[in-house]
């Protein structure tokens, strides 16, 4: 199995935008039309492309990153996404926020839980 690192720099990431424009860039895959949480976790469990390979996505500068996406992100995040939904989303995206304002989730954790909890065994994240 061929073993491939891509890295992601944390100095280009300070949304969920520049996070999949990054992402996108680095891994080279089309950015998704809805560059959302859901839309993240799709991906890394179908991970298109990753046929016989391996692939480890390095974030450095992840704390420059994590700063940028804290819990005001998330609550601006799920606030954006409630205004754009579809109504069979709506229940959902209150879960969420629910949850992240319950938990003072910041935005950066839930990528990174996003792509840990969905990811096929072919991608893994490590945070430099």
């Amino acid at each position: 199995m061929e073993n491939i690192t891509y890295t992601i720099d944390g100095n280009n990431i300070r949304s969920l935008d520049e996070f999949w424009h990054e992402f996108s860039q680095k891994l080279n895959v089309p950015q998704p039309h809805k560059k959302t949480l859901d839309t993240l976790a799709e991906y890394v469990q179908t991970a298109p492309g990753t046929m016989g390979k391996r692939i480890l996505v390095v974030w450095k500068n992840h704390d420059v990153s994590k700063k940028q996406l804290g819990y005001t992100a998330t609550i601006q995040y799920y606030s954006t996404q409630l205004q754009q939904c579809h109504h069979s989303e709506v229940l959902a995206l209150h879960k969420e926020l629910t949850r992240a304002k319950r938990k003072n989730t910041a935005l950066f954790d839930a990528i990174v839980e996003t792509v840990r909890q969905n990811a096929n065994t072919s991608i893994e994240m490590r945070l430099e």
